[in-house]
Formats: structure tokens, C-alpha cells, sequence
């Protein structure tokens, strides 16, 4: 079979992804300009698991180290986390959310949600576990 860029899967994947990430973006900037995607996945973490370390928090969010200080550091210039040194590792530090931070998840959380109802809003709810389904699947492959 010849590979068609434009035809491919790689190709929707992405497409979609990258549709689904500026549509978030915008949502975010109209409320809260000072949160980007990036942010709001880090949050995600943070508000399931409070307390992370930051190699983890990278691991979690496929981040890259010096990706994840820089983001981290923005972060918190804004006030959205702290970071305090690990009591086992004086090398590492843990990340925890502030007031801020905390406060944000249900205003945020919304905004996501309608985001993606938007996105999913012509798809039957068996299409959308088949797809999820799906994309695990590929994803297994890796």
C-alpha cells in the first residue's frame, strides 16, 4: 500500500489534536489569558495528586525536564503552585498548588468540558467509546 500523508491517520490524529488545543486555548484566554494548554495539563496532574515531584509530574505530562522547570517557573510567578524541597532527596522538589491553583479546577474543569462537547457534538456516545477505545489501541502499539 502507498503512503498518502494527507490520507493518513498520523495526519487526523494530529489534525484533531491540534484543532482540540487551539479550541481550548482560545476558551481559556477569553476568562483566564494566563493559562495556556500546557498549564492546564500540569494542573490536571496536580489537582489528582497534589505534592508530586517534578520528575514525576514530567513523566505524567510527557514532558521534558527543562520543559517542565520553565513551565513550572512561569507557573508559579503567576501564583498557580509552590515548589518546596523533597525530605528524602534535597535534590528534588515537590510541586504543590496554591489557593490559586486550587481554586481554578472547577472553572477550568467547565470550560474544558464545553470545549469538548463542542468537538465531540455530532458523535453518538458509542462512537465516542469506540474512538477513546480505538486510540488506546493505537497507543498500546507504542
Amino acid at each position: 500500500m502507498e503512503f498518502n500523508f494527507e490520507n493518513s491517520v498520523g495526519f487526523y490524529i494530529n489534525r484533531t489534536a491540534s484543532l482540540m488545543r487551539i479550541g481550548l486555548l482560545r476558551a481559556f484566554q477569553e476568562q483566564y489569558p494566563e493559562i495556556t494548554v500546557d498549564y492546564w495539563v500540569i494542573l490536571n496532574r496536580l489537582w489528582k495528586k497534589d505534592g508530586m515531584i517534578q520528575i514525576e509530574l514530567a513523566r505524567l505530562t510527557a514532558k521534558d525536564n527543562a520543559s517542565m522547570t520553565r513551565m513550572l517557573d512561569g507557573m508559579q510567578r503567576k501564583r498557580m503552585l509552590s515548589r518546596q524541597p523533597d525530605e528524602n532527596d534535597r535534590r528534588a522538589f515537590r510541586i504543590f498548588l496554591t489557593q490559586k491553583g486550587k481554586e481554578l479546577e472547577a472553572p477550568l474543569k467547565k470550560i474544558a468540558a464545553e470545549n469538548q462537547a463542542k468537538a465531540l457534538k455530532n458523535l453518538s456516545e458509542t462512537e465516542i467509546e469506540n474512538l477513546i477505545k480505538t486510540l488506546n489501541k493505537i497507543c498500546d502499539n507504542y
